[in-house]
């Protein structure tokens, strides 16, 4: 009988004292404040991009599954199904196993976990090296002015940057094979060249090796070496703005410089780009080949309407939504300008 009551509490803590087996429990609170704000929902970011809506009861949630090392979750606070804009509307965590404490209050903290513990660390390091760069940057332009301040500023940045290059370098080296290596990882990826890439691939864990976004990352650094200045052009095919066939080609290397811009209709930093273009073009215009290439930009019925309305004249590519032009030239953001030399070199 003794035997049977000892064996009691020890059934009641299997099935109530914490998560059994490989699983992860997350205990969540969200602050009175933002739990009462009108619309508010809670909903669970997956890796995969993919969301599921968490139930938020009196300011508290629970979610549960099996625990993954090599995967990064968060939970956000949505408003009227929108993305709530505050600081502490989000938090990330590792599904490591055991209890994980998730608090979105003043300051979102997670807790619980040796990864999660080193993750939180990791990024309170970059929020502060952010910090410290913004304090220095208004201190700069509240005694210099923001242009006297340019040169200041870009010394700040470079600061800045090496800094979380060596955080992220120390993160990776000592988690290679799990959610936080990976983290840092894709905070090294932009500085990185192919062979640098590699040789961190050489030592990451194969989840890592085999991630879509580090895939994509390398294609882009190899198409950037690959059409680096001095390199001949590639070309591509797309429609003129009335409908016609038309390709790079027919105005790269044709024996005249040629000013290409990539663009779109609803990017804001290319339409202010556009009048320097056109300044150039009216300059130019005889000497030189001017191209637009409308990218990213479905059927180019908006990128129509801005010729109009900005008096636009020059060649245009109109490419839609295929995304060969910015892919073979290692293109992430607009607008991007290159400009050809008359034999098609870059």
């Amino acid at each position: 009988m003794k035997r049977f009551l000892l064996i009691l509490p020890l059934l009641a803590c299997l099935t109530a004292c914490g998560p059994r087996g490989n699983t992860y429990e997350v205990k969540g609170t969200v602050t009175d404040s933002l739990a009462a704000l009108p619309g508010i929902s809670l909903v669970l970011l997956n890796p995969d991009g993919s969301k599921e809506d968490i139930v938020l009861e009196d300011g508290k949630f629970t979610l549960s599954g099996e625990a993954d090392p090599t995967k990064i979750f968060r939970v956000a606070l949505m408003a009227d199904g929108r993305p709530l804009r505050a600081e502490n509307a989000i938090a990330s965590f590792v599904p490591e196993k055991g209890v994980i404490k998730v608090d979105l209050g003043k300051k979102p903290t997670v807790t619980g976990g040796k990864l999660n513990k080193m993750f939180a660390a990791y990024n309170d390091a970059i929020g502060k090296i952010v910090d410290d760069f913004q304090a220095e940057v208004g201190q700069l332009v509240d005694s210099l002015g923001r242009e006297a301040a340019a040169e200041g500023i870009d010394a700040a940045n470079e600061k800045a940057s090496d800094r979380i290059l060596t955080l992220s370098e120390d993160a990776f080296a000592a988690n290679p094979d799990n959610a936080v290596g990976y983290s840092a990882l894709m905070n090294l990826l932009d500085d990185l060249t192919v062979e640098e890439i590699d040789a961190y691939l050489e030592k990451a864990a194969d989840f890592i090796k085999e991630d879509e976004m580090v895939k994509k990352y390398r294609d882009q650094k190899i198409a950037e070496q690959t059409t680096a200045e001095g390199s001949m052009f590639l070309d591509f095919s797309g429609k003129t703005p009335d409908g016609k066939d038309i390709k790079l080609s027919d105005y790269v290397g044709k024996g005249k410089y040629a000013l290409v811009d990539f663009w779109a209709s609803w990017c804001g930093p290319c339409k202010r780009e556009i009048p320097n273009v056109k300044a150039i073009y009216e300059k130019y215009g005889k000497k030189l080949n001017v191209v637009g290439v409308a990218v990213w930009d479905g059927d180019n019925s908006d990128s129509r309407k801005t010729l109009t309305d900005m008096g636009m004249k020059w060649y245009q590519i109109f490419v839609g939504d295929d995304r060969t032009p910015t892919e073979i030239y290692g293109i992430r953001g607009i607008p991007h300008i290159i400009l050809f030399a008359p034999d098609g070199t870059i």
